[in-house]
Formats: C-alpha cells, sequence, structure tokens
C-alpha cells in the first residue's frame, strides 16, 4: 500500500521507551533513539513528532503496560492481598531482564516534574492515576469492613504512592530488590494500624 510505514509502530515506541527509560529525556539524544529503533530522525519525527512528543508518547506507553498491570492487582477481594499484589508487581518490574531497573514515570518527576508544563503535566497524571486507583481500593475496604470505617483513605493512598516511588529509587541504587523486599514488609504493616481521621 502506497504511503503506508513499513515498521511497527509499537515494537518502535517500546524501543524508545526503554531508552528514554535508561538515560532519562535530556540524557536520550536522536542518535539513541535512531540505534533503538532502526528508524532515521525523519521517520521518528513523522511518526511520532519532535522528540517532546516522542517521550509523552512513551511516557503514554509505558503508563498503558505497566500501570495496567498495577492497577489490575488491586482487583483482588481482600484488602492485603491486593497490596502484595501490586508491591509484588512492582518487584516483577524490577527484576524484568528486558526492561531498565526502577520505574520510568518516577525517574520522569526526578528529572523533570513539575518544571516542564506539558511534561509535568503528563507526569502528574500518571501520578494521580497510581494515588486515585489505590484509594479507591482502601475505600473499598473501608466499605466492606476490611478496614476501620474512620480510615484516612486520602493519606493511606499517599503513604503507598510515596512509598511506592520510593521503591523504585532504591532499587536504582542498590541494584538489586533485597533493601525493597525489606520494606515492603514494613509497608504491609500500616494496613493494620492505618491512619485515621480526626475525630
Amino acid at each position: 500500500m502506497a504511503g503506508a510505514k513499513q515498521f511497527d509502530i509499537d515494537q518502535a515506541l517500546d524501543a524508545a521507551m526503554r531508552v528514554f527509560w535508561e538515560k532519562g529525556f535530556e540524557g536520550t539524544s536522536y542518535t539513541h533513539l535512531m540505534a533503538a529503533t532502526g528508524l532515521n530522525k525523519s521517520s521518528l519525527y513523522n511518526a511520532y513528532g519532535d522528540k517532546e512528543a516522542l517521550y509523552q508518547h512513551c511516557l503514554e506507553r509505558y503508563a498503558e503496560i505497566f500501570g495496567t498491570r498495577l492497577c489490575e492487582r488491586l482487583n483482588d477481594a481482600d484488602i492485603g492481598t491486593a497490596i502484595a499484589g501490586f508491591l509484588d508487581e512492582l518487584v516483577s518490574r524490577f527484576q524484568c531482564s528486558d526492561a531498565p531497573g526502577g520505574c520510568m514515570s518516577t525517574f520522569a518527576a526526578f528529572e523533570i516534574g513539575c518544571r516542564h508544563k506539558s511534561l509535568g503535566e503528563r507526569i502528574r497524571q500518571q501520578f494521580e492515576t497510581i494515588e486515585n486507583a489505590m484509594r479507591a481500593r482502601c475505600e473499598r475496604a473501608v466499605a466492606d469492613g476490611q478496614l476501620p470505617a474512620n480510615t484516612d483513605v486520602s493519606a493511606l493512598a499517599s503513604f503507598f504512592q510515596v512509598m511506592t516511588r520510593g521503591l523504585a529509587a532504591v532499587h536504582l541504587g542498590y541494584g538489586d530488590v533485597a533493601a525493597v523486599e525489606r520494606a515492603i514488609r514494613a509497608m504491609m504493616q500500616v494496613l493494620k494500624r492505618p491512619p485515621l481521621l480526626d475525630s
């Protein structure tokens, strides 16, 4: 078919995502992207836009693949099993041999944060998606009596959000999951005495 792209767009995007994940936005050049995807600069630009647009596509792809898996693990009927499954999925990602360590969206926050308007908004949205999913799961646990009725579900969701982002940094710093697993054991204890709303 005339004009059809002669490459797999998702496959190339996955390759670009791994480069940005490993090297960051500023540390990634078109030379890196071309080497990883097998595409020239013109093909990359025509398919995805400029470097910033490609990075946004990669953040979205990352959330689509890995964020969805995390949130799916929260569906278990037991709150402890749901949170443990979420964290197990995180550890599995850290141990994945065909992907960089840690978490791409967390590293994006470290590098870019809210300083960049459009990229910062995308990063914020990804953080909010995870925190909202965690809050909804905690609200469900309150509704079915697995957590106290006066649990501060917003504080609990924020706690797990902050801790999971920290786990990504710990994994990158140590290069293994031993410290991550120790922290997870402590994190799970908060479900026994969750933060409560002021009476």
